[in-house]
């Protein structure tokens, strides 16, 4: 039986001017499945996930989630259905203990108003307290228990990228959408981000990932889609991705003829 497609991306364009960061770009992804996106620097990377998540607008072409046309929505209402995204944390929040930020990932899921929440009604009691339950919870589970009242700027940036993936999961999605989570990471965090990445495959959570670092591309993605200056170079299990000539040509600097060598 013939899988239905959880994400599908139809000849999605975004230009700034003249220049196109994102041309034609088509695929789909699958329920539950861990599907990696690589490309050098400017390759249009973190722009598809902008226009996926609806902090840009693509200029042309589709983008479908579960059946329904989302391109055209605000980020708030794509978040809603189900859609999570990481981002560089903002300087705001590094002064937010770990145990606040992912808090904010919560909010969605309040069942009590703003009236509740002035007059500190006991429905809104029991709903802080429970938000604060399934918080640890999360924390616990991706090993971050230990920093739950450090200031997010005082840990390492590789553990600061783990905080805004919990945060992420905190709202509950279908689907996680992870930009460059290995970036500025150690060997260790690393190893920790690969744990992290198998547990989500483990509770069945779509994930499409975005990163520079090929060896975990390969090591956690069931598929990957190659790009460079916004378009299309391949796409196919990581392996066949990495052996593809205009990969190893655009991608990795170097002719097919070097790296046979």
């Amino acid at each position: 039986m013939e899988q239905t497609a959880v994400l599908s991306i139809d000849t999605l364009s975004r230009h700034f001017g003249g220049i196109f960061a994102v041309e034609e770009v088509s695929f789909d992804v699958f329920p539950g499945e861990t599907f990696g996106v690589i490309g050098p620097n400017g390759a249009g990377k973190t722009t598809l996930l902008n226009c996926v998540s609806g902090v840009a607008r693509p200029n042309s072409g589709s983008v479908h989630f579960e059946g329904e046309r989302i391109d055209r929505l605000s980020s708030r209402r794509i978040a809603s259905r189900g859609i999570a995204r990481t981002f560089q944390i903002a300087e705001t929040f590094r002064s937010f203990t770990v145990i606040d930020y992912v808090l904010l990932g919560r909010s969605t899921w309040r069942p009590v108003g703003l009236v509740g929440c002035a007059l500190a009604l006991p429905r809104t009691i029991r709903a802080d307290r429970e938000e604060v339950r399934v918080a640890d919870e999360l924390l616990e589970r991706h090993g971050l228990k230990e920093f739950r009242n450090h200031a997010i700027r005082e840990m390492a940036y590789g553990h600061q990228k783990v905080v805004d993936i919990v945060r992420a999961l905190a709202a509950k999605p279908k689907m996680l959408l992870l930009d460059e989570p290995t970036s500025g990471s150690s060997s260790e965090e690393r190893i920790h981000l690969r744990e992290i990445m198998n547990d989500l495959r483990d509770c069945q959570i779509t994930v499409v990932v975005v990163d520079h670092d090929i060896s975990f591309i390969s090591d956690t993605c069931s598929r990957a889609f190659a790009m460079a200056s916004g378009r299309y170079l391949a796409s196919g299990t990581p392996e066949e991705v990495l052996a593809s000539p205009q990969v190893i040509e655009s991608y990795l600097g170097g002719s097919v003829k070097d790296s046979a060598a």
